[in-house]
Order: C-alpha cells, then structure tokens, then sequence
C-alpha cells in the first residue's frame, strides 16, 4: 500500500506531467484499442460477388464478350465503387461497379487453336472491407 501511495503522489513525469497520469493514459489508449479491434472482429465486412454468365461459348477468334458482375456486402446490400478487373487471352478491362453494385464489362479474347476451355481471371476491390482485394483465378469458363 505503501508503494501505491508513492507512486500516485510522484511529481515527476514528461513535460511537466504526473507519471500517474501518463500511465493512465498510457492504458486507457490500449483499452480503447483493443475494444475497437474486438468490434471489427466481431463484424466483419466482406465483398461477395456473382458473375452473369459465369461460362461462355467461344466460336470465333477472336471473339468480343461480355460479362455482368454484381458486388455486395454481407448484409446483400450492393457495393458501389468497387474495381472489377478481368484479364486473360489477350484481353484486359477494369470498372467500378455503380448504385446498384453492377458494371458490365466487354472484353475481346482470343483463345488458342485447339483449346477446349480455358479461364478469365478476375479481381475485385473496395476500400473497407476486410476480404479486399478478391482474387479469382477462375471467374468465367472459356470453352468451345
């Protein structure tokens, strides 16, 4: 008990402060902090996503096609202003989806001779959530 009422009545401390208050503060700082982490974990935000068509018939080369991606949270509210990137056989396009959580991207491919499938490649992103970027290797099937 002794030691508590020497600490507390110690005058020495940082540009003039108590030491007990710089300790409390000190403590209070990492309280809040992990407060603050323990509700970001208990509610994550993550992006979802369908792909509109998610397999695609290739009958010429090389070809102009287009998908509709649809990005929502985990609440199935639409996210607007997330980056959508699909790449692959020779084609490249990014979009940010809208209100509504859609973009429509065109694309041309141009899929080798004797390739039966093949897949575009996709990437989605958005400020905010925890899951962001998203990568996806196999977002539409490619085939003939």
């Amino acid at each position: 008990m002794v030691g508590i009422k020497k600490w507390i009545k110690d005058n020495r401390g940082i540009e003039g402060l108590p030491m007990h208050l710089i300790i409390i503060v000190v403590i209070a700082g990492a309280t809040l902090g992990l407060i603050l982490y323990w509700f970001s974990m208990a509610n994550p935000n993550h992006l979802h996503y369908t792909v509109e068509p998610s397999s695609i018939e290739i009958t010429q080369n090389p070809q102009i096609i287009s998908v509709t991606v649809t990005v929502t949270d985990d609440h199935n509210n639409p996210v607007k202003g997330a980056l959508v990137h699909i790449w692959g056989y020779g084609g490249n396009i990014a979009n940010k989806t809208n209100e509504s959580g859609k973009t429509k991207l065109t694309i041309q491919v141009n899929v080798p001779e004797n390739t039966h499938e093949g897949w575009l490649e996709m990437s989605i992103s958005h400020a905010g959530y925890d899951n962001s970027p998203i990568k996806e290797e196999h977002a539409v099937l490619l085939y003939s």
